[in-house]
């Protein structure tokens, strides 16, 4: 719960989501990898073709 707490309150993300499907969160991994196998389409990000930041 502290890992969705630190990304709704320092990264900006919102409850929609992180809580996707039924309201509640994944018990057997870690919040951001959870976000991250719902946004598929973002990733894999290829560097050499990203832009520098």
């Amino acid at each position: 719960m502290y890992q969705a707490d630190f990304l709704l309150r320092s990264y900006g993300y919102t409850a929609g989501e992180l809580f996707k499907g039924p309201g509640h969160l994944a018990l057997d991994i870690d919040p951001k990898l959870a976000w991250a196998l719902e946004n598929r389409d973002i990733f894999p990000l290829d560097l050499n073709r990203a832009e520098a930041s």
